[in-house]
């Protein structure tokens, strides 16, 4: 059901985006020959208007050919007399166009000043009107009718002379007399590309106001957009420790915000007044390269297998090499570079739609949006080689495809993490299931060892007993290792099986009051056979009068498994128990004095079948700590650990301290089914209590074959080490047992040779 619903949401997205796209790529292939109206016609030198008189509204274009004076700048005056006075002879220029760039031709060159007029025929039945100028590199100054109305910079007849500017500004003048004349100054000494490169508009004043404020709506609001979607995928990508697509992506964002800003209507200006041209042009140089490493570095981090390594490497060079230039020289000598930033953006842009159209070939998650990605960037580069090489308005046609392109690539991320998360739900649901079918194992498993084990620790104490005959010393030792090692191991599978079950909260508490005094001297009492140096003193600090409210098997278990912990780690000193209560709760604590434990094991105490020290003969499973904790959890307290190397430990846990608190936790906390008592009978491992070691003593075996005997030094803990000499003895070897290293380099120390 609910593939089902993504699969209708996802088909319902793609079914709304993709006429959009559709739109937003044909608009811009179908307008790229747009003419400036029915209405107007040009000639030579005249742009007649006269034609658009029944139109009650229309902002036109004053595109054709003007008279045009290279290295001259004419004011109106000079156009006056019937000879033209100090004009030269007439050229035509069309506008829009650029100036030869590279060769010159007619002698006109990309560097230099010139003078444009025309002669407007306009409609009788209009009186005002508004000039729109947008874009003449890099310095012009406007004249209607004689009149100085306009100016963006200053034009010169030289670099020196020459103040550079190219702000869109507009003009209101009356044509009351049915003509017009238009004469514009220009002068360029920096960019690489010269002249007036747009269109200049022609309407009524509101009309040319509308067209303004369109486009600086166009500008807000997809600036605005912009800076909330780098914000948006700055923090996606920090938070992915980190993402680089996502932070590339932010990139891009920002560096489209920046570059719009010193396009179309320039507001860069309006937000920083003082910005002066050369450092305008530096911004809108390296946010254009900014861009172009945005997308290389998304689309490679992205898809890196099947995005060129070496197309995003290039980019990476070129974009700080050019952002270098542009920060380290004059605008004159880095601007020469600006065409290439064009071919570089077809570059990686092409680049990016090979790695999207091999990914939507490979049916990857998300690649409809990929493809729908790929529709929005050939119709944005569509639209920026109109502008940047055919310098077509950036708002000829409406700012579609690259917000589409983005929210497009940000979908595809979605995607990408929605696939992840199913994937991740899939396999915690199959993680689930195993770990209920390993629950199974170690319920079925732990019924059918019980028997077998209960069974040889049965037989066992019988032949201890007499039973089929009375035996020897070191058979009945040997019986008796056997009775107590299937206890242990008995004991062992309870404690699985309950550690499982309690994890999975299905124990219950048989909760009672308990006199904590009484019952912490049993416990010492059965636990004073693992103080086998006797180095160890073990002392019952609490109150006699504290009574606590627990499950006593469960609490015996804690108890045992915290002073077993201690006298692991302690080799000489004090393992002191006390209590003390407070606001209805018993804290009890386990110390002792011991090694103490270090920062970096803190983490692993309480880890699933974890040992601080595995090398260490212990005896344990590691389910002790871990085990306890649980079982404190479920009496509503939480065990706590201090400790520093050196200093010893102290382990401190809570249960409730009356009856009444024992009724509250019984009945609100844990509901959980029948009752069942697990016995944990200390007293039947019996292991040796004296200070040699028991077991740990020269032996051989009387029956075996006579000759020399080897002596064989056993560095293992009771139950192997018995096992071993064992079978030692039967070959005649004689065996001596130590505990653990310490012991066995006291023994070589005092003088003992071993063979082995």
């Amino acid at each position: 059901m609910i593939n089902r619903l993504r699969l209708m949401n996802g088909r319902i997205l793609y079914g709304l985006m993709v006429p959009v796209l559709l739109i937003a790529l044909l608009i811009p292939l179908a307008g790229m020959s747009s003419s400036t109206g029915n209405c107007v016609s040009s000639s030579p030198g005249v742009i007649d208007l006269r034609g658009c008189q029944n139109r009650d509204q229309g902002v036109w274009k004053l595109d054709g050919q003007w008279e045009f004076y290279w290295q001259e700048l004419l004011v109106p005056g000079d156009f006056e007399s019937p000879d033209g006075g100090s004009a030269s002879a007439i050229r035509y220029m069309e506008v829009p166009s650029q100036w030869p760039m590279f060769v010159q031709r007619e002698g006109v060159g990309r560097l230099g000043y010139a003078t444009y007029r025309v002669r407007l025929l306009l409609p009788e039945k209009r009186h005002d009107y508004s000039l729109k100028v947008t874009n003449i590199r890099s310095s012009s100054r406007l004249f209607v009718d004689g009149k100085l109305l306009g100016s963006s910079g200053s034009p010169g007849n030289s670099a020196a002379s020459t103040e550079a500017g190219n702000n869109p500004y507009q003009v209101s003048f009356s044509g009351d007399g049915g003509e017009a004349e238009l004469v514009i100054q220009t002068a360029n000494y920096t960019y690489w590309s010269s002249g007036i490169s747009e269109s200049i508009y022609l309407g009524d004043p509101v009309d040319i106001n509308g067209l303004t404020k369109r486009n600086e709506t166009y500008d807000i609001a997809i600036m605005s957009s912009m800076a909330i979607m780098a914000l948006y995928f700055l923090g996606q990508g920090l938070q992915r420790n980190p993402n680089r697509a996502f932070l590339y992506l932010a990139l891009l964002c920002a560096a489209g915000a920046v570059y719009l800003a010193t396009h179309s209507e320039k507001l860069l200006y309006d937000y920083i007044p003082s910005l002066s041209y050369e450092w305008f042009t530096r911004i809108q140089g390296v946010s254009t390269v900014a861009g172009q490493l945005a997308l290389a570095g998304y689309t490679y981090h992205l898809m890196p297998t099947r995005y060129s390594s070496f197309v995003f490497r290039y980019m990476a060079f070129f974009a700080c090499l050019f952002s270098i230039l542009c920060l380290a020289v004059d605008v004159r000598t880095y601007s020469l570079l600006v065409p290439l930033t064009l071919i570089h953006t077809i570059t990686v842009s092409l680049s990016g739609l090979l790695a999207m159209i091999r990914t939507i070939i490979a049916r990857m998650p998300g690649s409809a949006y990929l493809f729908l990605a790929m529709l929005s960037l050939v119709a944005f580069i569509v639209v920026l080689t109109a502008n940047m090489g055919w310098e077509k308005p950036v708002y000829a046609h409406p700012p579609i495809a690259f917000p589409v392109f983005l929210l497009c690539l940000g979908l595809y991320l979605s995607a990408q993490a929605n696939h992840a998360y199913w994937t991740i739900r899939k396999l915690s649901e199959e993680l689930n299931q195993k770990d209920k079918d390993k629950d199974e194992f170690l319920h079925r498993t732990s019924h059918e060892l019980r028997t077998p084990l209960q069974a040889i620790a049965h037989i066992s104490r019988a032949m201890t007993d007499g039973f089929g005959g009375r035996l020897n010393d070191r058979h009945k030792e040997d019986a008796a290792l056997i009775e107590q090692t299937a206890n242990r191991l008995s004991i062992l599978v309870n404690d699985i099986v309950d550690y499982e079950r309690m994890k999975s909260g299905i124990i219950h508490l048989d909760l009672k009051t308990i006199q904590l005094a009484r019952f912490i001297d049993v416990v010492l009492e059965v636990i004073q056979h693992l103080n086998l140096s006797g180095r160890v003193q073990l002392y019952n600090g609490v109150d006699p009068h504290l009574l606590a409210t627990a499950d006593e098997n469960r609490l015996t278990q804690i108890m045992f498994s915290l002073v077993e912990n201690a006298l692991k780690h302690t080799e000489e000193g004090s393992v002191t128990i006390s209590a003390e209560e407070i606001s209805g709760r018993i804290f009890i604590t386990v110390a002792d004095t011991g090694d103490g434990i270090s920062d970096e094991k803190m983490n692993m105490l309480f880890r699933d079948y974890e040992q601080l020290a595995p090398h260490q003969r212990t005896g344990t499973n590691g389910l002790g700590l871990p085990f306890s904790r649980l079982l404190v959890q479920l009496h509503g307290g939480e065990l706590r650990v201090q400790s520093e190397p050196g200093s010893g430990s102290r382990f401190t846990f809570s249960i409730s301290g009356s009856t009444a608190n024992a009724r509250s936790l019984e009945s609100s906390v844990y509901p959980l089914g029948s009752a069942k008592e697990i016995a944990v009978s200390m007293e039947q491992v019996d292991f040796p209590s004296d200070e040699t070691g028991g077991a740990c003593q020269d032996h051989a075996d009387d029956s075996a074959p006579s000759g020399r005997s080897y002596r064989i030094l056993i560095i293992d803990d009771y139950v192997n080490a018995r096992a071993l000499m064992n079978v030692l003895a039967v070959e005649g070897y004689e065996t001596v047992c130590a505990r653990n290293g310490e012991e066995a380099m006291a023994l070589l120390g005092d003088g003992g040779t071993f063979d082995l």
